[in-house]
């Protein structure tokens, strides 16, 4: 991903080639977190926009 400025557009070049995962519901930090990036670990990224404890944060 050579040129990527700033994270906002990272993840909308990520979005636009589908190799992005956004996970909106309400996911716990302790558990979930790392059972999914475990499980796509070759991809596709995953965002978390909504993680238990962390309001507005992603």
């Amino acid at each position: 991903m050579k040129g990527l400025i700033d994270i906002e557009a990272t993840i909308a070049r990520l979005q636009a080639e589908g190799d992005l995962l956004r996970i909106e519901r309400q996911a716990d930090p302790d558990l979930e977190l790392a059972a999914v990036a475990r499980a796509t670990d070759m991809g596709p990224v995953a965002l978390f926009d909504n993680v238990r404890g962390y309001p507005g944060r992603r």
